[in-house]
């Protein structure tokens, strides 16, 4: 049996060998097998020999002037001398990031032409090596002297065995509308035994003559597990293999301001502390799209300050949406989203990322967030009259804006050497980061519910993505409404719970968007901001690695307060801290509990492939909290494959484990057969705690003292969150009969105009919200109704202070 790559380290170079029969794609963990008479693909097996293909069929196929052409029959082979693989774009690993791949990864590549009439169809192969991983790309050239239209074009084609379909793992580039999720229904395609990588419309792209289409680009991965939390770790290491700017984890403060005397002083205070970035965030009033000499030099002398503190900075740009209301503009995007949204394949779009590069060049930009920049919009094309859409119609509208405002904004940032930031799933086009997966209004909520709010959406956010691919968030200033109970400032008045903020994010390296104006504010604050930081950089790989998911939080009706103890876990098994674990008892009660922990990453159990799944339920019966928007998008774990993570003898196998990561406080904890760590901890009620491990035989070197008086939780205490100066009574009966916003608002006790009062100030139950919800499905504009209600920015809250049939208005709630 071939080791579990994601902790092999032996050499498992790749070779692409044409013999007389075939072209034989191999490393020691993959065989992928062209017949070269037939032009398809016959047998493809992992590195155990187990095949994955219930029957050859096509490589692919495009359908060009409504003519089906599927890629077989004769064909020509190519092999590309030396082990280049393909680079999308120039990349130089950030001094953050915590695994610095080679990129592009080395390999071997391969080509295999169809023609097609005048068409060159070129579908290219590269086989990674010391991976199970390949990548296959679709290219066709027009030769001929007339266009000619790609209606459709499939990149990938397979039948797969039941084994097969549960474990060889297809992604593509072309992405969009995702948001926190992945794979979604855009490309990838299952109908019984066959899975199909195509465009789910389109492209219907017009080839003209000499041109080349660039089809999408098709990830594949032979999964050695068939445990659902494993697989999700082979899909993490996948990305960090071939997209290695994933890995990138700078620590970064969500700016809201842009004066030049905060700026400078914002770079002192993070290089003070150890922080990496500033992002000039929404709302701080930088405009990347400025083309005005004084302003881009006002701006590159600011930045120039910042790098000469060894600080990385970059703004922020709404690309998708603007204004937010329905607008007649001519790059609208025709017939879809009320028009609320921009076509992103216009001359405006065009002009716009010219604006933007220009901006982040000419300043020495390190960084961008783009919001957006392209959900899949669809777009009919210009009205009559109209000259401004660059793509012809409906048909087309998908493919071409991806093509515009994804693919080809990509190479021009990342040649630029720019760390991007954006709320979709565009990693394998360039992103380096996307939302963790959260609710915004969860950061309304009291600053207790948000501690444990952020560890269920780390929790849940972290099966699918590195730690460092997802965002948080962590409002020092006030975000969405909440007030005083939501902020964090000021800091040292609310150190305890900004301690443990700080604390669960450090554990779980998942960073979030500190947003604000400063990190600290007297030098116990600062002592504490600076403890956090340095344990990420002492720990920053391990940090990053191998999420580990057992014992996962769950919250009560009173969402600041959890059922249970529960655990962060990463792990690692290429540097000597092998293990942090972070434990935390977020309950009224002091704890006790006997933790089995799956160890396997550590490297330090004795196995070669993982024993069992973490504890049954580890994903399943993980609850969401919902506020009445929308909900965070997790991957779904469909085959139900988790096992029960049950104790056996003692492998006589132990692991150092170091609270606090020093050295007077070690213990050591026994791993049993099955590869799991036996561990019990007592935790006083509202408390946290954590461990650092090592081989029995090793330790902490240089410890980081932990400062006086820093607060590990925050004790029994608790403070009242919301002080109304007025009450309003609900109107449910109106409520029922109410068929418009206004209407909504007066059953609310609120004035009818948006310009009368602050939603901010105003709170009202989430468990309310989702009821007024409910009475109103019926309506014929529901939809409109509360995405307008939405924006009216009322505070839902679980404080259950606050009664199920009043409004609770806050002071300064009157304009």
């Amino acid at each position: 049996m071939t080791p579990f790559w994601v902790l092999e380290q032996t050499h498992a170079p790749s070779s692409a060998v044409l013999t007389e029969d075939a072209l034989i794609l191999e490393n020691r963990y993959l065989r992928r097998v062209i017949d070269r008479k037939a032009g398809i693909t016959v047998s493809l097996k992992d590195g155990d020999g187990c095949e994955a293909l219930s029957a050859p069929v096509r490589e692919g196929s495009i359908t060009a002037d409504g003519t089906f052409c599927p890629f077989e029959g004769p064909c020509e082979f190519r092999i590309r001398e030396g082990r280049q693989t393909i680079a999308k774009f120039d990349y130089t690993p950030r001094p953050y990031n915590t695994h610095p791949y080679p990129y592009p990864a080395p390999g071997k590549t391969a080509e295999v032409v169809y023609t097609r009439g005048t068409l060159e169809i070129t579908v290219i192969y590269e086989i990674f090596d010391d991976m199970p991983i390949l990548r296959k790309s679709l290219y066709v050239k027009n030769n001929g002297e007339k266009t000619v239209t790609v209606n459709t074009a499939e990149t990938e084609a397979l039948r797969l065995n039941e084994d097969g379909a549960l474990r060889f793992y297809l992604e593509s580039d072309y992405t969009g509308s995702n948001g926190t999720g992945f794979n979604h229904g855009t490309s990838i395609f299952r109908e019984g035994d066959l899975v199909s990588a195509h465009f789910d419309m389109g492209p219907d792209y017009d080839l003209n003559p000499g041109e080349t289409f660039r089809g999408m680009q098709v990830y594949e991965l032979y999964c050695q597990s068939v445990s659902f939390d494993h697989r999700m770790n082979e899909i993490q290491n996948m990305y960090r293999r071939v997209a290695p700017w994933v890995s990138e984890a700078p620590l970064f403060i969500h700016l809201i301001s842009d004066e030049s005397q905060v700026l400078r002083d914002t770079a002192d205070m993070l290089a003070d502390v150890g922080f990496d970035m500033i992002i000039l965030s929404f709302a701080s009033g930088i405009d990347v799209e400025n083309e005005d000499p004084a302003y881009i030099e006002r701006v590159k002398k600011d930045y120039d300050y910042i790098h000469s503190r060894g600080i990385a900075v970059g703004g922020y740009t709404l690309a998708l949406i603007r204004d937010y209301r329905p607008m007649n503009h001519d790059c609208a995007t025709n017939g879809d989203h009320n028009q609320i949204s921009r076509c992103l394949c216009t001359k405006w779009s065009k002009d716009y990322w010219n604006r933007v590069v220009n901006f982040l060049d000419r300043t020495g930009s390190d960084f961008i967030e783009i919001d957006g920049p392209y959900h899949f919009n669809t777009c009919t094309g210009n009205r009559p009259g109209q000259t401004e859409h660059l793509h012809k119609g409906f048909s087309d509208s998908r493919y071409m804006q991806w093509l515009r405002s994804t693919v080809e904004i990509y190479i021009r940032l990342k040649n630029l050497g720019i760390y991007v930031n954006t709320p979709d799933w565009f990693y394998l086009s360039g992103t380096n980061k996307c939302a963790v997966g959260y609710e915004e209004i969860g950061f309304s909520q009291p600053r207790r519910t948000q501690i444990l709010l952020n560890r269920i959406y780390n929790y849940m956010g972290t099966y699918h993505k590195i730690p460092s691919m997802g965002w948080g968030f962590l409002p020092v200033e006030e975000y969405h409404g909440g007030g005083a109970a939501a902020k964090f400032e000021p800091l040292t008045e609310n150190l305890a719970e900004y301690d443990w903020a700080l604390a669960e994010a450090a554990a779980s390296g998942v960073w979030p968007c500190v947003r604000g104006k400063r990190l600290y504010d007297t030098e116990a604050c600062r002592a504490v901001v600076k403890y956090w930081t340095s344990v990420i950089r002492r720990h920053k790989k391990l940090l990053n690695s191998n999420t580990v998911h057992a014992y996962p939080p769950k919250a009560t009706a009173d969402l600041s307060v959890a059922e249970d103890m529960d655990v962060i876990l990463q792990e690692n098994c290429d540097t000597p801290d092998r293990l942090f674990l972070m434990v935390c008892n977020q309950t009224k009660e002091e704890r006790t509990k006997t933790f089995l922990l799956p160890a396997f990453y550590t490297g330090l159990t004795g196995l070669d492939r993982p024993h069992t799944a973490p504890q049954s339920g580890s994903f399943d019966e993980v609850k969401i909290p919902s506020f009445g928007s929308w909900p965070p998008s997790y991957p779904q774990n469909l085959e139900n494959c988790l096992e029960e993570a049950e104790e056996a003898p003692d492998s006589g196998i132990r692991i150092a484990l170091y609270e606090h990561d020093l050295p007077e406080n070690r213990r050591e904890a026994a791993i049993d057969r099955n590869g799991n760590l036996v561990l019990t901890v007592s935790l006083p009620p509202m408390s946290y705690t954590y461990f650092v491990g090592y081989a029995a035989d090793e330790g902490p070197t240089d410890p980081i003292p932990v400062p006086d008086g820093k607060p590990f939780g925050f004790g029994r205490e608790e403070k009242q969150e919301f002080q109304p100066v007025e009450t309003r009574k609900i109107d449910f009966d109106a409520m029922k009969h109410a068929g418009s916003v206004p209407e909504i608002l007066a059953a609310l006790g609120l004035p009818a105009d948006y310009a009368a009062f602050d939603g901010n100030q105003v709170v009202l139950r989430s468990e309310t919200y989702t009821g007024i919800h409910d009475l109103l499905r019926d309506l014929p504009n529901v939809s409109d109704v509360f995405f307008a209600l939405a924006y009216s920015n009322i505070h839902t809250t679980s404080d259950p202070s606050v009664p199920l049939d009043e409004v609770w208005l806050l002071d300064g709630w009157e304009k």
